[in-house]
């Protein structure tokens, strides 16, 4: 059995931070759903759009050996784009 974690609903509906829930979840971990919000309601915003520190918290997933990800959002390219820059 193993974790499929949703960052988005984390940040949203959580007390405990999505960068924790990452960390915590050991070998567990099996794949993040990504997609921004501002903690409130579950948007889906952009990656770049929200208070979820994004880049903090794949480089948390990237330790983790077998973890993939799926973004959730009307519109990944902007996300993608913003990705890639760095």
């Amino acid at each position: 059995l193993r974790l499929c974690l949703d960052v988005g609903h984390v940040n949203a509906y959580s007390k405990v931070p999505a960068k924790t829930w990452i960390a915590e979840s050991g070998a567990y971990l099996s794949h993040l759903h990504i997609h921004n919000n501002d903690s409130s309601w579950d948007t889906h915003s952009a990656l770049f759009e929200g208070t979820l520190p994004i880049r903090e918290l794949l480089e948390t997933a990237m330790e983790k050996v077998d973890v993939t990800a799926t973004l959730e959002l009307p519109d990944c390219l902007p996300s993608v784009k913003w990705l890639l820059e760095e």
